[in-house]
């Protein structure tokens, strides 16, 4: 099934839109995990010409840094802010 990027992001409301930016961002981050500190050549060494192919797991859940974890809490922290801003009128002064 080929997908079109262009037909998706017409289609989408911006919510999806951001919820598929976090989830990209943390299958990038559960990937990249593993070798975050390795060097190009360590890699190729442990992995091959293929590259990463599997997420690291712990259990059924895959590994992710601290990154994800900041732009979480980021993202929690801004819908919040906005929530009490728009709903309840409490925002500081810009």
């Amino acid at each position: 099934m080929y997908l079109d990027r262009k037909m998706i992001i017409q289609h989408s409301t911006n919510g999806e839109k951001i919820y598929a930016g976090l989830m990209a961002g943390a299958m990038g981050d559960a990937l990249g995990y593993t070798i975050e500190f390795m060097d190009y050549p360590s890699i190729q060494k442990q992995y091959g010409s293929s590259g990463i192919c599997d997420l690291a797991l712990r259990g059924e859940k895959a590994l992710i840094s601290d990154d994800t974890q900041m732009t979480l809490f980021t993202n929690d922290a801004m819908v919040r802010a906005y929530w009490r801003c728009t709903e309840r009128g409490i925002s500081a002064p810009i």
